[in-house]
């Protein structure tokens, strides 16, 4: 992290979240407040699309109001029911399995 924070193109340095069986807000929380203060500038919380229901209480933590959270959102209804789970959100999403690029262009606009 303290080299990619180095670079001058760099914005934020997301770290994934998605380890089963060790995977709790708690510990997010406590790895943030481990890093230095240059380092918490570009942190930034990346949540398996698998893993957003039991991280969903980080959002009650200082982290949450202090940093990026990205989560993998991939359902309609994930996206409804997630997307506005953080102050400091971003969703990444996409379609898989498409057999055209119109097909994937209609089911990503919707």
């Amino acid at each position: 992290m303290s080299f990619m924070a180095g670079l001058r193109s760099t914005w934020r340095i997301a770290v994934w979240y998605g380890w089963k069986g060790r995977c709790t807000s708690q510990e997010v929380q406590e790895f943030y407040d481990s890093l230095p203060d240059k380092l918490e500038e570009v942190y930034a919380v990346w949540i398996d699309s698998l893993f957003i229901t039991p991280l969903s209480g980080l959002n009650k933590l200082p982290v949450a109001e202090k940093t990026l959270i990205v989560t993998e959102l991939y359902s309609i209804g994930a996206i409804g029911k997630y997307s506005s789970l953080f102050p400091h959100q971003m969703i990444v999403t996409g379609y898989a399995g498409t057999s055209s690029s119109q097909e994937w262009l209609r089911v990503v606009k919707n």
